[in-house]
Parts: C-alpha cells; sequence; structure tokens
C-alpha cells in the first residue's frame, strides 16, 4: 500500500476512524482553518497547542481560543494514518493520527482506539538534561513504558507493584480507573479468552455496511455481508 502526499486538495482528510460512529475528518486545506468534523458534517472538535519559547501555537482546531497558529509544511494521507507537518518557531512539529483498521489482525481491528503520536525537532544544539528539568514528565515515561511491556508480556504479577507507583504520579487517576476494574484487568493479563474476534468482525460488517449506504440494494448488501463473514 502506497501513501499519498496531497498535491491537490481532498474532499475530506481522516483524522479519527475507529469506526462508523466515532470519527473526526478535516475538511479544510490547514488544520487550523476549522474544526474537525463527524462524516455527516457535526462538529467533532479536536484542539491541539504547543508552547515553544514562551509562545503558544495553535496547530489543530478553530481560531476561538488562539490566534497565533502554526505554519502547516504538508500533509500526508497513508492507508491507516495521516501525518502534517508544521513550523512553530524554531521547531518543525510533526502531528500523526494512526488508526490500525488492520483487516487481517481482528484483535488489533477491534480496539476502539486512534492513537495521536506527536514529535518535534530544531536545529539547535539538543538542551542538556530533559529528563533533569521534568523528573515527574520522566517517571510517567517510565510508568508508560512499563505499563505497555506489561499488557504485551501479559505480566500480571507487576500489576500490584505498578498501581501503586502510578497511585503517586501524574498517572494517578487512570491507576485509579484501573484499581476499580482491577479485577477485569487482571483477568485480560491472565486469561486466553477474548471478545476481540467478534468485536473485530462486528467492526467489519458496519464498516462494510457504510461504505454501501444509499448506493447499494439490500441483495447486494446481504452478499457482501456474508461474503465478509
Amino acid at each position: 500500500m502506497r501513501s499519498h502526499t496531497v498535491s491537490r486538495r481532498l474532499p475530506a482528510i481522516p483524522l479519527v476512524t475507529i469506526d462508523p460512529y466515532t470519527n473526526s475528518w478535516s475538511l479544510t486545506d490547514r488544520l487550523t482553518d476549522d474544526w474537525s468534523r463527524h462524516w455527516t458534517g457535526t462538529r467533532m472538535a479536536l484542539y491541539g497547542a504547543v508552547r515553544v519559547d514562551g509562545t503558544a501555537y495553535r496547530f489543530m482546531g478553530g481560531p476561538e481560543w488562539l490566534d497565533q497558529v502554526a505554519a502547516q509544511l504538508s500533509v500526508e494521507v497513508e492507508p491507516t494514518a495521516t501525518e502534517y507537518r508544521f513550523r512553530c518557531g524554531p521547531v518543525e512539529l510533526s502531528v500523526r493520527f494512526v488508526s490500525p483498521l488492520l483487516l487481517d489482525d481482528l484483535d488489533l481491528l477491534s480496539r476502539p482506539v486512534c492513537y495521536l503520536v506527536l514529535r518535534a525537532r530544531t536545529g539547535r544544539s539538543r538542551a542538556p538534561g530533559r529528563r533533569a528539568l521534568s523528573p515527574a514528565l520522566d517517571a510517567v515515561r517510565g510508568l508508560a513504558r512499563r505499563f505497555a511491556a506489561m499488557v504485551r508480556d501479559r505480566n500480571a504479577d507487576a500489576l500490584d507493584l505498578w498501581l501503586v507507583e502510578a497511585a503517586e504520579s501524574e498517572l494517578m487517576s487512570f491507576a485509579q480507573g484501573l484499581k476499580q476494574d482491577e479485577a477485569a484487568v487482571r483477568a485480560a493479563l491472565t486469561l486466553s479468552w477474548s471478545s476481540g474476534a467478534v468485536e473485530g468482525n462486528v467492526t467489519r460488517l458496519k464498516l462494510i455496511k457504510r461504505q454501501a449506504y444509499g448506493r447499494a440494494k439490500l441483495d447486494l448488501l446481504r452478499a457482501r455481508l456474508l461474503h465478509a463473514a
């Protein structure tokens, strides 16, 4: 699958594409020209700003809250991702929306998430000690990596210690939510049973239904659904 670098205006640029009900698109040339919207046209507001050398730049969302905008350099649309590049003073910012809609991996397809990856780079010399400047941020970074490893390796034994440490960090509210559903979280880390395959098929069928909505009669829709199943 090849990516498509936008050289002429697309009708809409996908940002969040979890399913036909939870999605958000940019209908303008620049991500800062207007609020993102649902495919029906309803506003599904996403807002993003970054502070560089004391100056705040808006890189996503309407102009109601912040006049200073980042200069959009490019936008690239790929099969499962959309990436914007901005100039914010001396910093170049990359904003990447990733929706893992891979039909050959039902567990991954069924996850109701869209990932937002932010990267910044500058021509200046590397600032010394970013971790030393923000110990709390460094602690969150370590906890996030440990949590990802715990889920990936299905290591339920590490959950108790992680919850204790996370409860004393900036991830406190997240840890409290996991604590309330601790039984379900522990089951997900220890049991082999999963509803991912069922949810993945439901998402795939909804996608086919939405693609044919208003353009196919019931017999064709039934044939496509049965073939997909």
